[in-house]
């Protein structure tokens, strides 16, 4: 992931899939915590949607992934969507 962001690489790109999504959802998704820690080390926006409307915090919370979300909470994900959809 470091040598294709230091290469130009924009790690908040949408998927072109039919669910647009981040790698930093496809990292919360996987629960790889290694991969989002350094997504977000590469400033990955926490904060970004996917094609779903869900952040990658709502992903973490439903799949009760407590490690990713604290990860992400201190990167600033923001509660304020995911307590809107009742995810947390």
């Amino acid at each position: 992931m470091r040598w294709l962001a230091s290469h130009g690489a924009t790690v908040d790109t949408l998927t072109s899939g039919p669910r647009k999504e981040t790698s930093l959802h496809v990292a919360v998704a996987s629960r790889a915590l290694l991969a989002v820690q350094a997504l977000l080390d590469l400033k990955a926006n926490p904060n970004q949607v996917d094609s779903n409307g869900q952040s990658p915090l709502q992903l973490a919370s439903a799949a009760n992934s407590i490690s990713i979300a604290r990860v992400l909470l201190d990167a600033k994900a923001s509660i304020d969507s995911a307590q809107q959809q009742g995810f947390v």
